[in-house]
């Protein structure tokens, strides 16, 4: 117990640089005697420690002392210069010097066992480096700066930051910095930030900004966790094995079955976007469920497909689960990502949902027909297409009237049609119908 003691004394001692008896007695639930005494055994070791009395009296190291280096272990000095030594991952430039003095301090060689390159192939890495290098400057000397950022959206524009940290999370490099545009601490990746500038201005650096939470939020503040059951070609099956898990990963005679439980947010989005040449379709529904299980990508016999598969199997395809949907190179979302509040989904619940949706939109560079299914969803494409080109590409006349029409933005035949999922759907019959009529006209466009 006193051995332990002594070396949290020690440890305690370095960090400050100074205490004084009462202080250490407090801190380590013992006597003021019994701190003395630990003092005197620090001494008696050969440590030199000393205590000075008065007004500005304690109990200090002697001054340029340097810890023994038989503090440390064996094991304890390689872990020491192992970690120093991964920091060459990330260019930084004093650690060869560091890890030659401090071997020569251990008495200690180094086996070159690993190296760690962060940098991506090609030309491309010097650019990269030069923006490490920048940041890390501009976070040691508290530096506010300027630069272009792209977001997941798709939208660029100019940020100004005070930049705390440099994080690696998921294969990424992230800056987080307290952004003055938006007054709050956000997270930008680095691989989207172009055209940095460092600012004369310099801001006073908060030392605990980021010691006692995580930079990146826990599942449950980026979005409900949803379970995915994906089916892929044997081409892609090098791609699979090197993104995730390989019990995620199964294997079977026409190719992949991948089964994930992911957070809606960009990693997702990301992942879709990789494979997005499989997909072909993209049914777009009005708004999500309340209960996140209930959506088309949540259990087996979820509320969204007890209407959504006999539709398809109306038309003529054998569907039973949202797989075989997924197989046909059909995807299906919501236009807008929060449950419904009220009886009627106001303009601005589509608004805050379109970023999501045009991510989404992005991720299928193949895609052949998007098909509307009810009039938020009408209103929410609207949207994107009149801030793409001004005016909308959906006419203001009734669904009815709609369907006998061929529409296309961009080259994609885009069919509005009759709401999917809900009571109602069981209710109009005539709904049934027409909707059913426009899968089957949808199917055989990309047939």
């Amino acid at each position: 117990m006193q051995e332990s003691r002594l070396f949290r004394i020690l440890y305690y001692l370095l960090d400050k640089g100074h205490a004084t008896a009462p202080e250490l007695a407090e801190k380590f639930e013992v006597s003021v005697r019994t701190i003395y005494r630990d003092v005197d055994a620090i001494s008696s070791a050969g440590i030199p420690i000393y205590v000075t009395t008065g007004r500005n009296g304690g109990i200090q190291f002697l001054d340029d002392y340097v810890l023994n280096k038989s503090f440390f272990s064996d094991s304890e000095k390689l872990e020491i210069l192992s970690s120093l030594q991964s920091l060459s991952a990330v260019q930084y430039p004093e650690v060869d010097t560091i890890l030659n003095k401090l071997g020569a301090i251990f008495q200690t060689s180094l086996t070159d066992w690993i190296d760690v390159d962060f940098s991506r192939w090609g030309s491309v890495a010097e650019s990269e480096n030069k923006l490490f290098r920048q940041l890390k400057q501009a976070i040691f000397e508290n530096c506010e700066i300027a630069f272009d950022y792209h977001n997941a959206a798709g939208d660029s524009g100019k940020r100004n930051v005070y930049p705390y940290k440099l994080v690696y999370k998921d294969k990424a490099w992230y800056l987080y910095a307290f952004c003055l545009s938006r007054n709050e601490n956000r997270l930008f990746r680095l691989s989207r930030i172009k055209n940095l500038i460092l600012t004369e201005v310099h801001f006073e650096h908060k030392t605990d900004i980021c010691q006692y939470h995580s930079v990146f939020p826990m599942p449950e503040e980026i979005g409900d966790l949803i379970d995915l059951e994906l089916e892929f070609t044997l081409d892609v099956g090098y791609r699979l094995f090197d993104t995730l898990d390989d019990t995620a990963i199964t294997q079977h005679e026409n190719g992949y079955t991948v089964k994930l439980t992911l957070p809606e947010n960009d990693w997702l989005y990301d992942f879709l976007m990789s494979f997005g040449n499989k997909v072909t379709i993209i049914r777009i529904n009005e708004v999500v469920p309340s209960d996140p299980l209930q959506n088309f990508y949540g259990i087996p016999n979820a509320d969204y497909l007890k209407t959504t598969i006999p539709l398809l199997q109306g038309a003529g395809t054998a569907v039973s689960s949202i797989q075989d949907i997924l197989q046909l190179g059909i995807y299906i979302t919501n236009a807008v990502k929060a449950p419904k509040t009220e009886y009627v989904i106001d303009k601005s619940s589509i608004e805050n949902s379109l970023p999501y949706l045009e991510a989404e939109l992005s991720l299928f560079p193949n895609i052949k027909v998007i098909m509307l299914m009810g009039d938020v969803a009408k209103k929410a494409f609207n949207m994107i297409t009149k801030k793409a080109t001004k005016k909308n590409a959906i006419p203001a006349v009734s669904t009815y009237k709609l369907r006998s029409s061929e529409i296309y933005y961009k080259g994609i035949r885009v069919m509005p049609s009759y709401i999917m999922t809900g009571g109602n759907i069981l209710i109009e019959k005539s709904k049934v119908t027409m909707a059913t009529e426009d899968i089957a006209a949808m199917l055989k466009i990309i047939k």
